[in-house]
């Protein structure tokens, strides 16, 4: 089946079968979901980047690793890889894609082969992460350094001053507050992954 003519493909909830070879490098939305399509999703790198907004491929039988060039897509607004043969890391790069409606694991659920952050599966090699103490590690030396403890405490601070000055603002503009809830509601995924990450390498790292 080809498809490098379009930029809006909808085939879901059909019989159809067979692999993706190619797609238009403008593709804007593409929706292959309830379907029997298989094969790997390496076609995805073809689409500039950027232009792609809507990716559903649920319930499909694709297999493979999930592309890293995902990460390119920053208007990327709706993602779901639902119950496929995927296999592998998920790329962490995701996590980048703030403009996606929510991190939601379940937008993976059904590939029993994936492993890595959001998901609970970890992957071979990997330590399970636990919130390390600050100030103390197995060696009684330092876990975070001076530096990291700054970085935090400024960090919390500063986004406390910053919310409440916005919340003052949208108790007088009333008909912006369900746009800046919803952005509120994407950065906190967004920071979610992001202290996840730093913690995963605070662990890794080789304390002195």
């Amino acid at each position: 089946m080809w498809f490098s003519q379009f930029i809006d493909i909808d085939l879901s909830s059909n019989n159809f079968s067979g692999s993706i070879p190619n797609v238009s490098s403008g593709l804007q939305r593409l929706d292959l979901s309830h379907n029997k399509f298989y094969g790997q999703i390496s076609f995805l790198c073809q689409i500039t980047y950027g232009s792609l907004y809507f990716l559903d491929l649920s319930n499909n039988s694709f297999i493979g690793e999930i592309p890293d060039c995902l990460w390119h897509f920053k208007e990327l607004q709706v993602l779901n890889l639902g119950h496929n043969k995927f296999s592998g890391r998920l790329p962490i790069s995701i996590g980048y894609l703030i403009s996606l409606e929510s991190f939601d694991p379940l937008r993976y659920i059904g590939n029993v082969g994936l492993c890595g952050l959001p998901l609970t599966k970890y992957c071979p090699g990997d330590k399970e992460l636990e919130a390390p103490i600050i100030g103390q590690n197995e060696g009684g030396g330092e876990g975070i350094d001076e530096l990291d403890r700054l970085f935090l405490i400024g960090g919390a601070s500063g986004f406390a001053t910053g919310f409440w000055m916005v919340c003052c603002g949208l108790h007088v503009n009333w008909h912006g507050r369900n746009e800046f809830f919803r952005f509120l509601d994407n950065v906190k995924d967004w920071v979610y992954i992001k202290v996840t990450l730093f913690i995963a390498r605070q662990q890794r790292a080789p304390w002195v």
